[in-house]
């Protein structure tokens, strides 16, 4: 089976054992191809990127900084809260993903106390997140500074874009 897959982030690369043939540059002519940072010692699952999807630059840093939060232990937060768990960084790859689609860079990518991980947004007074919890279920909030609203996120595919492009448009007013 031939792959071609363009990936135009050095820290991230095809695990060529995994995918007999891959080309970096081209056209892709398979849905998902696995691949591990080419930086730090990682030796957990590699992250599947969607060749079809849009690549953003800065999106390799952000998946980064998900995957590096598989190795926190229970004791990784003074207060408690176990780490984020596998359906977390999951559902929070799905969200970086439709960021990217949409050319939305969150400000930040954290775990969260609340057991599992925050990607937040902000423009001004403008602030936005979405949680994605341990147990599969996800959060969004947006607030300028008084009461926030917060919402259910369906955790579908086009749920969690739904919430990104409805994020994205609040942080975009003036």
């Amino acid at each position: 089976m031939d792959l071609a897959l363009t990936i135009t982030s050095p820290q991230w690369q095809p695990v060529t054992d995994r995918n007999p043939v891959v080309t970096v540059e081209g056209q892709s002519d398979l849905a998902e191809v696995d691949c591990r940072p080419t930086f730090g010692d990682f030796t957990t699952n590699p992250i599947i990127f969607n060749a079809n999807k849009t690549w953003n630059p800065w999106l390799g840093k952000k998946l980064s900084v998900l995957d590096s939060m598989r190795v926190l232990d229970d004791s990784w937060h003074a207060f408690g809260g176990l780490p984020p768990n596998e359906v977390a960084i999951s559902l929070a790859t799905t969200v970086l993903e439709a960021a990217a689609e949409l050319d939305f860079e969150p400000d930040n990518v954290d775990p969260s106390v609340d057991e599992g991980v925050c990607i937040s947004f902000r423009d001004g007074n403008r602030y936005a997140d979405i949680e994605c919890f341990n147990t599969g279920d996800i959060l969004a909030a947006e607030s300028t500074g008084a009461d926030p609203e917060i919402w259910e996120v369906d955790d579908s595919d086009d749920g969690i874009e739904g919430a990104v492009a409805r994020i994205l448009d609040f942080i975009s007013k003036q």
